[in-house]
């Protein structure tokens, strides 16, 4: 759906990016009338700008995220200690203990 709206809004946008004035009415196509050059630089920048922010949230912000992620776990302080299997064991006997639920974490 961001694709699908970006690209659509984009293509709408560009007959006044090119100063192109398409008149429907007498089927004629100018470029560069004087009723265009008021709308050139507001459709440069939201078509401009509109590609831009779907850049960073399609790629950029998922991969700055996973890259977070990534680098969070090979911090040597931030791993977390391997549980032996006798305390896996002692895990669900607690949980057991307590209906199925387990306590939380110290």
């Amino acid at each position: 759906p961001v694709l699908l709206t970006t690209v659509t809004t984009i293509c709408g946008l560009m007959p006044m990016v090119f100063q192109a004035n398409i008149d429907f009415f007498s089927r004629e196509i100018t470029v560069g009338a004087p009723s265009t050059q008021w709308w050139v630089q507001l459709a440069s920048a939201v078509a401009f700008g509109l590609g831009f922010a779907t850049i960073l949230t399609l790629v950029v912000t998922p991969s700055l995220l996973a890259l977070g992620v990534a680098t969070g776990r090979a911090m040597p302080w931030n791993r977390r200690k391997q549980k032996t299997e006798k305390e896996t064991a002692q895990d669900k006997a607690d949980g057991q203990a307590y209906g199925g639920f387990t306590a939380p974490a110290e």
